[in-house]
């Protein structure tokens, strides 16, 4: 809670001070995008790869350097092909199938460009468990989620129509740690490099 508080506090110092700001982005965007990364956290053993890939709309505030963000996205985490889930069991030679742990993520939030092309975002909202059996991955089947990123926005041609942001992420769907006959349930973590296409309106 009190990181979860001090990034509050970060984004919204640097968020009055973007306001005085001259217009960097004024075009509105839709983008598309994917992401790649790790998971930490409880359940990093288990899940040890993470991915992702979501739609994002950006909405700027006039005369300043601020956007409203809204997004919608598809996450999982993938297991290791030859890991038993039960009770964190490992077979060398299981020959089965990698495990799943899918969530929708639905987020509002804000981005900051500090110098017209480098920004820093924070993302909060709700995440949807789409697993078949949700109570063998988690003990909500809607959580909190929350994503802060920074990254870089590129704009291309004198209209800056077209754009490619990359940035770094982290997302963490948090939820108190319980052990679980298939899974500890706990937090949902993961970091990743995120490549989002975008086009202005």
């Amino acid at each position: 809670m009190k990181k979860t508080l001090l990034v509050l506090l970060f984004l919204t110092v640097i968020t009055f001070t973007a306001m005085a700001q001259t217009d960097v982005n004024p075009l509105s965007r839709v983008a598309v995008g994917f992401g790649l990364g790790a998971t930490v956290g409880p359940h990093s053993n288990e899940y040890p790869v993470a991915s992702g890939f979501g739609i994002k709309f950006e909405f700027p505030i006039k005369s300043t350097s601020v956007s409203i963000m809204a997004s919608a996205a598809y996450t999982f985490m993938l297991s290791e092909a030859a890991y038993y889930n039960d009770r964190h069991n490992y077979n060398n030679n299981y020959e089965g199938d990698a495990h799943v742990a899918s969530f929708a993520p639905v987020e509002l939030g804000v981005r900051v460009y500090m110098d017209g092309k480098l920004f820093v975002e924070g993302n909060a909202g709700v995440s949807f468990n789409l697993n078949e059996n949700h109570g063998n991955y988690t003990g909500k089947k809607v959580a909190l989620v929350i994503t802060p990123n920074i990254g870089y926005a590129f704009r291309f041609k004198a209209s800056k129509k077209y754009g490619l942001d990359l940035s770094l992420g982290y997302e963490t769907r948090p939820e108190d740690s319980q052990l679980h006959e298939f899974s500890n349930y706990g937090s949902y973590n993961q970091i990743a490099v995120h490549a989002v296409f975008s086009i202005g309106y």
